[in-house]
């Protein structure tokens, strides 16, 4: 996708994504595609923190575990984490696709998908909830 953003050459493009050739096809991917969209937000998320996906993955291996039991962190879906409960629970500023200006598309909470996602991720937390400022926001109004 930064190969597209840039109007590079497009190094090792999986089949289902060979459309992408440049800037306007991956804009137009992104509109059409939740799942490449929140791919793409999880990608810029993971630049700005780590610095890159490289030091993120190291990062990711130096402190996880597959044990359960021997942790006190826990990364997640929503979709994953249906049945489970935690004390804290946090729901990251990538619940929704973004526009081209990074903006939350918070239109898409009125979906019925999303309402309920949203209302499986809300109720996992036993103790504190930690939600986005648009979400925050959404639940005021409703």
């Amino acid at each position: 996708m930064q190969n597209a953003f840039f109007n590079s050459p497009i190094k090792y493009p999986c089949k289902e994504l060979t459309h992408i050739k440049d800037k306007e096809s991956l804009f137009k991917a992104l509109e059409e595609d939740d799942d490449l969209a929140r791919l793409q937000s999880l990608g810029f998320t993971i630049n700005q923190i780590y610095g890159g996906l490289s030091k993120a993955n190291q990062f990711i291996k130096d402190v996880c575990t597959e044990e359960a039991g021997q942790t006190t962190i826990a990364v997640s879906t929503i979709h994953k984490y249906k049945g489970l409960e935690a004390d804290h629970v946090v729901i990251m500023g990538d619940f929704l696709r973004r526009d081209e200006d990074g903006n939350p598309i918070v239109e898409e909470l009125e979906e019925e998908e999303n309402l309920n996602l949203l209302y499986v991720a809300i109720t996992r937390a036993k103790v504190k909830l930690e939600l986005p400022w648009y979400i925050e926001e959404f639940l005021k109004e409703v």
